[in-house]
């Protein structure tokens, strides 16, 4: 949440899924070559919001997670009892820190990539496993008035 929401977007699609500059550049809408300062930018951003900010990254900043989803709680759009997406972890992401970063030596650019490629902490899903799950969300159905055929 470190990133505004198009900086998410390209971070997402740029370096999580991977997609090529050229595809990713029609998605947005914009030049590969903007696509790519773009994609630049979030990385910097987010390099710098998780350096400074985050506890996981760097033991002296304090974690702000609590803070953040204090927010999302209250609004209802994370129910704490019923982590959607957080059910399919084996491990959370501080144990996963704390075993592999001092054996990691890679540069900050590509810690950070490979931290939101890799997932190793998350069961892999495929993308038919991702669709079903969003066509089937009941949610995402009645709030755009859709029924199943």
């Amino acid at each position: 949440m470190c990133l505004e929401r198009e900086q998410r977007l390209v971070y997402i699609v740029g370096e999580v899924f991977e997609i090529d500059h050229q595809l990713a550049s029609e998605i947005f809408a914009v030049s590969p070559a903007n696509f790519r300062q773009k994609l630049s930018r979030a990385r910097k951003d987010l390099y710098q919001w998780m350096h400074n900010h985050c506890g996981l990254v760097n033991k002296d900043n304090p974690c702000r997670c609590p803070k953040k989803t204090k927010g999302f709680i209250q609004n209802g759009w994370v129910n704490p009892v019923n982590l959607k997406w957080h059910r399919h972890y084996t491990h959370t992401i501080h144990e996963l820190a704390q075993q592999n970063l001092e054996a990691v030596l890679l540069d900050v650019d590509d810690l950070y990539a490979r931290l939101y490629q890799d997932h190793p902490f998350k069961l892999p899903q495929t993308s038919q496993d991702i669709i079903e799950a969003v066509i089937g969300n009941d949610n995402l159905r009645e709030t755009f008035k859709l029924t199943r055929e």
